[in-house]
């Protein structure tokens, strides 16, 4: 589930716009920490952080997703150096998601916040990656 939400995060961050990416991120083994917000639950939850190789092959995919899905509509997208920040909002199910968000990026490490909100409900994202080095063998 988490690789899952990291690649929602990788395909979030370059899906609106690939032509303006600010800087790209490396291929190897990545520490990911995620630590998310629901509103109106009654703890909180704790940090998670897990390991992820991501081929140049991977890397490369996600700098080149289209700039728009058939679903999705983006209402900005805006680099200023090594931070990007986008909004979009995407139709699914009947249901409308909307996710805003800002990330600033190295080519080794990267850190932002999304927030998500849909069916009333909102969530924040708290993302962070460190690139560890190449990808061991497992």
């Amino acid at each position: 589930m988490q690789r899952a939400f990291i690649t929602l995060f990788a395909l979030c961050a370059v899906v609106p716009s690939v032509r303006a990416a600010p800087v790209a991120m490396q291929p190897g083994e990545w520490a990911v920490t995620t630590r998310m917000e629901i509103a109106g639950m009654p703890t909180a939850m704790p940090a998670m952080t897990q390991r992820v190789c991501y081929s140049k092959q991977e890397v490369q995919e996600h700098a080149t997703v289209p700039a728009q899905k058939s679903n999705c509509t983006r209402q900005y997208y805006h680099v200023s150096g090594n931070t990007v920040s986008w909004k979009m909002s995407c139709h699914t199910n009947g249901s409308v998601q909307t996710m805003v968000g800002t990330f600033t990026m190295t080519g080794t490490a990267y850190q932002g916040t999304m927030t998500t909100e849909a069916a009333g409900r909102k969530m924040v994202s708290h993302i962070s990656g460190k690139r560890l080095g190449e990808c061991t063998a497992k």
